[in-house]
């Protein structure tokens, strides 16, 4: 018995989360980000705004939650693509994936803003995490059950070096970022360190 109303409690609370993001975008896509307060998201939800700071501190956390579950999808199709490489440059490529989630560029820059600062604290708190860490380790791991990339690394390991490339190159080149050129540099950094080549 106590299981059920446990889990009922816990339903309900996924229920008012997904309620929250749901609306939240709304708002955040017919007047903008900066213009939505928590305090108008509260209201449209019909939630007292102590209860909205339960579940989300701020707007852009609001917008980190929708983006998990939209990186939630990545993984059933990057098992189909051939090689290591295919499978980054899809998962490096997803900005031009953005534009079709009718997300505007305001929200994109407070998401990529809030992933930023709250980088070094994901390592420890599993819940400011965007889900893009799972998606590297299952390349990862798909990589080395191929014998593409080397086992002696394991994938956590491995997509945290990942990880910490893209976000030094999101942040000393911003404007080309989501470029071919800067994603290849990105993914041959990441598979073929930074040796010589010659």
């Amino acid at each position: 018995m106590i299981d059920n109303s446990t889990s009922r409690t816990e339903r309900k609370k996924e229920e008012t989360k997904i309620k929250i993001v749901s609306l939240a975008m709304g708002l955040f896509r017919g007047q903008g980000i900066k213009s939505t307060t928590m305090e108008q998201i509260a209201e449209e939800v019909d939630i007292s705004r102590k209860t909205l700071y339960n579940y989300f501190p701020n707007k852009e956390a609001i917008v980190g939650e929708y983006m998990k579950g939209y990186l939630q999808d990545f993984p059933q199709f990057l098992d189909d693509l051939p090689d290591t490489c295919s499978r980054l440059v899809a998962v490096m490529s997803k900005g031009e994936e953005w534009s079709k989630l009718d997300i505007s560029e305001d929200v994109i820059a407070a998401y990529r803003e809030y992933r930023l600062n709250t980088f070094i604290q994901s390592f420890k708190d599993q819940r400011l995490r965007s889900g893009l860490s799972d998606i590297y380790r299952h390349i990862i791991k798909l990589g080395q059950e191929s014998g593409e990339l080397r086992s002696d690394i394991n994938e956590k390991e491995l997509a945290n070096y990942l990880k910490m490339i893209v976000t030094v190159s999101r942040l000393s080149n911003p404007e080309k970022f989501e470029s071919r050129e800067s994603i290849s540099k990105n993914i041959d950094i990441f598979l073929n360190g930074a040796r010589s080549m010659s």
